[in-house]
Formats: structure tokens, sequence, C-alpha cells
């Protein structure tokens, strides 16, 4: 059996963001700790990021927008063979408010 050793359930979203205006980037999966996503760049490890981002609705009974700012770390940034976003970066949430660190889990909570 495999063992899990994250934290936090992942939700598999695409949502499309920018990272501080200038990098167009995508996610892969996102938990309430942090984020895979794909970028139209190589960012190196370590960098800190300011994060907005707004999560897509469940259902069309959930009309209100939600809207996600943080602040991460990048972990991980690894090319990959093809896209126009050929970078994959893994980010750890390194602030983010508990107001939206539960918004994120209620988020992913619903999604599965």
């Amino acid at each position: 059996m495999e063992q899990q050793w994250r934290k936090h359930t992942r939700s598999q979203i695409d949502i499309p963001f920018d990272f501080q205006g200038e990098v167009s980037s995508l996610t892969q999966n996102i938990s309430q700790s942090g984020m895979l996503c794909r970028t139209s760049r190589k960012i190196d490890e370590l960098t800190l990021l300011d994060i907005k981002f707004q999560l897509p609705y469940i259902s069309r009974h959930e009309a209100k927008k939600i809207w996600i700012e943080c602040s991460g770390v990048v972990v991980r940034c690894e090319k990959k063979e093809s896209e126009a976003m050929p970078y994959e970066v893994a980010i750890f949430f390194n602030h983010i408010s508990d107001q939206n660190r539960d918004l994120l889990a209620n988020y992913i909570q619903k999604d599965h």
C-alpha cells in the first residue's frame, strides 16, 4: 500500500491565475496548504509569491464569488515537455489567513 504523506486532501481543479500579475499559471491541484500548477516561465525555488485566485463554482446554486489571497514559497519547479506552460511548480502557502484556509478546506471537501 502506498503511504499518503500529505496532510491535507488535494482537489484536482484547473484555476487560471497570474503570479503578481506577471506569470500566467493554471493549477493542477490545490489543498489548504499549497498547490501544484503549470506556469509559462521558470520560477526559482524559495521564491516568495503573492497569489490571488477565484475558486470556481461547485454548483450553479452557489453564485458567490470566492477569492483567495495568500503568499507562497516555491518548493519545486521542473520543466516538463510540451505545452505553452512547460513548468510544473509546487507552492507551499506560507501565509494564508485562517478564513481563506477554511474557505479552501470547505471548497475541497464539497468537491470530493
